[in-house]
């Protein structure tokens, strides 16, 4: 009897070699085994192919009266329903990735095992692509179908099942880091992707709807036949915001010692990648210079927003932080310390540091020719400005406040933003004195924020006003700017001498002796 429960115990005790839970991450299989049966996903997966075949069968009737009639109704049907399910319905899921994990106190018991914040995260992010994938490839027999109703390009087919998939897998990692958030802030975000959606791909939306979603007619066919620099540049850049949002999404479940602030920064100048080979190659054709360009402004429109996401924290960095980053290296690396530990100090330092490499491409010939590069510099300055000086006041007068600093930040901004549209309206279109326009025009072009925005409307001027007065009184207001944002950092240096001090001396060994 012994022998048999010893034998028994030796048999549990020994796993199976090839069942998938032993060579795949447990929170992969976690969320697979949960996400497969939920009814979200088996309703999709039935609504979805009942749609298909009816809507392929009602096409089948029609093609005995008009074949051109049933291609096209094919074709239809499976390219919209294929476009909702994928772009829409799948990622759609991940609305409660994180969310559901964080109500229920979950997260904490997971910390407690051998799970890292970011392979929960990727583990949620792998499970809903898996499944989105396996939705795409239950798709492939339509396709062979609409062979019976006339010639359909399957290699153009494959790319847009390519193309589509990419963005689903980037909406599922945008709206993984969306359930992360606090509701209004959930709520906020997804009303303004609406709208940005529908400003963006309203109109193409609006086409396949009414002129069929099929082959070349579809949406990627312009990406498709594109130069292949610009969907190269696509590609990458569409990789650099999916890790931005895994990263972001790991920064909402992560404890509070992690320092995530230097891999969310080094990403915003990952968009810089490409341009050295772009630059060597710009003469090649006009495909590669129309590439390089695009790059360099998307680069600095996204360096910027990220800027703007750090500099709207109120945090100061953990004496643990600063151990993990100052280590040994002497003053380099005691400098990238200060630029990549968190809060507002630290972002203002790094978005000074990134805007100079940008002024360092605008001399070499990177961006459009359009912009002239005396003034595209001064613009340059004026936005370091623009974008520190309301984090500072920030820091200042609402250092106690740690609800929602990125919504103060905000409404500070797009109140100055109103009042610069106001001062235009007024300068424009009123009957207001040549004196008068002239002194409103340059006080707005002096004040700390408001610099900057009238500045960008001289961009696209080569004999613009460039009146000395003007420029001395920026060059003023850019070094007051930064004395502020010294002054208003002392608390981030006092925690950094702090951390500097906590580190202890390593003991001396013999060899040392």
């Amino acid at each position: 009897m012994s022998e048999t429960a010893n034998q028994a115990g030796q048999t549990a005790k020994t796993k199976p070699k090839f069942d998938f839970p032993t060579w795949l991450p447990p929170m992969l299989v976690k969320e697979l085994r949960q996400g497969l049966r939920t009814r979200a996903f088996v309703l999709s997966l039935i609504g979805l192919h009942t749609a298909l075949v009816l809507a392929f069968g009602w096409a089948l009737v029609m093609q005995i009266f008009d074949k051109s009639a049933g291609l096209n109704m094919a074709n239809n049907f499976f390219w919209m329903l294929t476009f909702v399910m994928l772009v829409f319905a799948m990622p759609l899921r991940a609305l409660g990735g994180l969310r559901s994990e964080i109500d229920a106190r979950n997260i904490d018991l997971l910390m407690l095992t051998q799970l890292t914040s970011w392979r929960i995260v990727f583990g949620k992010w792998t499970s809903l692509v898996t499944q989105t994938a396996l939705l795409l490839v239950t798709l492939l027999p339509y396709g062979v179908i609409r062979y019976f109703f006339g010639s359909v390009d399957l290699i153009q087919d494959m790319v847009t099942f390519a193309w589509l998939f990419a963005f689903s897998s980037m909406a599922t990692a945008l709206l993984l880091w969306v359930s992360g958030l606090h509701r209004f802030l959930r709520v906020l975000l997804v009303v303004v992707v609406l709208i940005l959606f529908n400003g963006m791909l309203g109109s193409s939306f609006y086409g396949m709807l009414r002129y069929g979603f099929g082959g070349s007619r579809g949406m990627f066919s312009g990406l498709q036949s594109g130069p292949i620099a610009i969907q190269l540049c696509l590609l990458f850049d569409m990789a650099i915001f999916l890790v931005f949002c895994l990263v972001q999404a790991v920064r909402r479940i992560a404890p509070p010692s992690e320092n995530h602030s230097m891999a969310t920064r080094l990403i915003s100048l990952a968009a810089l990648l490409p341009l050295p080979l772009l630059m060597l190659m710009r003469h090649a054709s006009r495909g590669v210079r129309d590439a390089m360009e695009m790059q360099s402004v998307l680069a600095l429109v996204v360096f910027m927003l990220v800027c703007v996401l750090e500099l709207a924290s109120t945090e100061l960095p953990m004496a643990v932080q600063v151990r993990q980053l100052y280590g040994k290296g002497g003053a380099v690396r005691r400098f990238f310390t200060r630029i990549f530990l968190p809060g507002w100090s630290s972002a203002a330092q790094f978005t000074f540091v990134g805007l100079c490499l940008f002024g360092a491409l605008v001399l070499a010939g990177a961006f459009p020719d359009e912009l002239p590069h005396a003034r595209f510099l001064r613009v340059l300055a004026l936005v370091w400005v623009a974008v520190v000086t309301p984090a500072a006041l920030i820091s200042l007068f609402l250092r106690r406040v740690r609800v929602f600093p990125l919504i103060i930040y905000g409404l500070l901004q797009s109140g100055i933003g109103l009042l610069c549209i106001f001062a235009a309206f007024v300068i424009h279109e009123t009957q207001a004195s040549g004196n008068i326009s002239r002194t409103i025009d340059n006080l707005f072009r002096v004040m700390p924020v408001t610099g900057f925005w009238f500045e960008l409307g001289y961009m696209t001027r080569r004999h613009g006003d460039w009146s000395t007065m003007v420029t001395g009184l920026q060059f003023l207001v850019f070094v007051a700017a930064v004395g502020f944002a010294w002054w208003c950092s002392r608390p981030f240096f006092a925690a950094v001498r702090s951390g500097v001090r906590s580190i202890k001396p390593e003991p001396e060994t013999n060899d040392d002796k």
